[in-house]
């Protein structure tokens, strides 16, 4: 009786606790709890062969639950190995399946567990077949702590390995309806080789591929983009694919973009675009105004759809075109042509940062292009050899007032192209001149005198002095004249080397009687006597002249004593006439 009463105790205390954990699980379990076999029975792949084995129960709520249907996974420890990948997990999580590795029964079926919910480190969870001896005794509910069931653990505490979970698949979107959409065409990058086509495309779950179907001279190709990046999607078109390489055509294209739905939008076109492989043509080119730093070009260029822009890259050939790094020429409107009534002119000017001023051989580059991208390009060199040095023949000389020195300039290089006039300069004109390298001293003092070849210049230091006259004296003094004689008179300066002026102003005191020339000649007009005078600055000089009285013919025939000069002539004959008398006594004398 007292046994009797023991088990009656503990059957009851085991209801209320079964009771009471029941009224829990009604709170967190489905209100169709326990799986009964009315939803998805049919399609339960355990029915009706495993009907209440924990596979059949475990597949029926899982699928009553998250409406996720399995397949036949096999017994229930083959399940985490059979699953599909998306329903696999090594997470613990509510509403999930627990398969168990039963390896100490036999025999060996496994179990798989169906988790209701987990509240507060409690795993609560329902199962069918419970006794684990293939009976079918219906379904269990009840709790297990967490460390039970996670992988690895033992689910029953000495056997019953855990291997995983099987869980539903995440939500999947639902289906897409919206086709690629494909926006702002554009055709860039035209040259002769060919042109660059870029859309913009964007779909709400993705753009996979864009084709683009390109129509030339007739012949359609498809280009798909390579690469689809922020949003755009391009293709490279040779001319060369459709055997195009010279004259004029026409492109057409449209655009197809296709997403992971499988939609498609072919609402992409280019529209008509005009293609020209004919390249600018320069002719007339001419090299004009070379100078020491500069040279200028003209030429002309024509096109058959116009010309769009001229550039003239410029570079030395000996430094291997090294003042072009960095620049980006094509734009840079310093290497701009400039159009006049259809002559284009460039000028090439090598003083400045870029070329330093550095003499050789320069190459300038004519790049024409046109609208459609075509470039021709035409080599010029040109020999540009600036003045670098300019050296004279004195550096600094002293001079004195009056005196010139004759300055020589040379220049380097001798084959320059620049201006080789030399132009002469000097700072003080007053002090003195320069003309043609002759330098003249004016006056006390210092100037500079500068000889230019082409902006290169070379300078001489000038200093002129003066040596001031102390007195002048007439050379001829106490001179006798007759009337009508000339003769000339000359001054006399101390210092003989004098830089004063040494011009002479003459005058006589009497013109009456004497008369003198600006060059010191005088003329006697009649007797008598004049004072002549040389005048230098502040400086005179005095000479006397006497002209002698005129003898007239009748006071010649009147005088007894004849003339000096007659009296030489009357001697002479007198002689003679005794010489003659001698001889012919002398020759009579002979002849008795």
């Amino acid at each position: 009786m007292k046994k009797i009463s023991i088990k009656i105790l503990a059957t009851i205390l085991v209801a209320i606790l079964m009771l009471a954990n029941f009224g829990f699980l009604s709170t967190v379990l489905a209100a169709n709890y326990p799986y009964s076999g009315s939803t998805y029975e049919w399609e339960n792949p355990f029915y009706p062969d495993f009907q209440y084995q924990c596979t059949w129960y475990a597949w029926g709520r899982f699928a009553e639950v998250t409406g996720c249907k399995l397949p036949n996974l096999g017994n229930a420890y083959q399940w985490y190995d059979n699953a599909p990948a998306e329903n696999k997990s090594q997470t613990l999580q509510e509403h999930s399946i627990i398969v168990i590795d039963r390896n100490g029964y036999s025999p060996y079926f496994g179990h798989v567990v169906y988790i209701e919910a987990i509240t507060d480190g409690v795993v609560y969870v329902s199962e069918g077949n419970y006794d684990g001896y293939g009976n079918a005794n219906g379904f269990h509910e009840g709790t297990k702590t967490i460390e039970s069931c996670t992988v690895g653990n033992n689910y029953y505490g000495g056997d019953g390995r855990v291997l995983g979970y099987i869980v539903a698949p995440a939500p999947q979107p639902p289906a897409d309806t919206e086709a690629p959409v494909i926006n702002n065409v554009t055709v860039s990058e035209k040259n002769s080789e060919g042109l660059t086509i870029t859309a913009d495309v964007s779909d709400n779950v993705g753009v996979t591929k864009v084709s683009f179907y390109v129509t030339i001279n007739g012949q359609e190709k498809v280009f798909n983009a390579p690469s689809i990046s922020d949003g755009k999607a391009s293709v490279r078109i040779n001319y060369a694919d459709y055997g195009l390489t010279e004259g004029t055509s026409t492109a057409t294209a449209n655009i197809w973009a296709y997403d992971d739905a499988g939609l498609t939008s072919n609402t992409g076109n280019i529209g008509t675009v005009n293609i020209d492989l004919d390249a600018p043509v320069i002719s007339n080119v001419k090299v004009t105004n070379v100078t020491g730093t500069s040279y200028t070009l003209t030429f002309e260029v024509d096109d058959n759809v116009g010309v769009t822009k001229v550039q003239c890259p410029t570079w030395n050939e000996d430094n291997d075109r090294d003042e072009m790094e960095g620049i980006d020429w094509g734009t840079d409107p310093a290497y701009t042509a400039i159009e006049k009534a259809g002559v284009y002119t460039y000028t090439v000017n090598i003083n400045n940062d870029t070329f330093k001023n550095e003499g050789g051989e320069y190459r300038t580059q004519i790049t024409a292009y046109d609208e459609y991208g075509n470039v021709t390009k035409e080599d010029i060199n040109v020999d540009v050899y600036p003045v670098t040095d300019v050296t004279l023949n004195e550096t600094e000389k002293t001079i004195y007032k009056g005196q010139e020195l004759v300055l020589e300039a040379t220049y380097e290089p001798i084959y320059t192209t620049g201006d080789t006039e030399i132009v002469w300069t000097s700072s003080d004109e007053e002090v003195a001149t320069v003309e043609d390298g002759v330098v003249t001293a004016l006056k006390e003092g210092t100037t500079t005198i500068t000889a230019e070849v082409d902006g290169v210049k070379a300078t001489c230091e000038i200093t002129v002095e003066e040596i001031p006259l102390e007195g002048i004296a007439i050379e001829e003094q106490n001179v006798s004249l007759n009337i009508g004689e000339e003769k000339d008179l000359h001054v006399l300066f101390n210092p003989e080397n004098t830089t004063d002026d040494k011009t002479v102003v003459w005058t006589s005191s009497d013109e009456s009687v004497i008369t003198i020339s600006e060059d010191g000649k005088v003329k006697a007009l009649k007797a008598g006597k004049a004072t002549i005078t040389a005048t230098v600055g502040d400086k005179t000089a005095t000479t006397e002249i006497t002209v002698n009285e005129e003898v007239t013919e009748t006071e010649e025939s009147n005088s007894v004593l004849p003339k000096t000069g007659d009296m030489q002539v009357v001697a002479l004959a007198i002689g003679m006439l005794v010489s003659i008398l001698g001889i012919a006594f002398i020759i009579k004398k002979n002849r008795k």
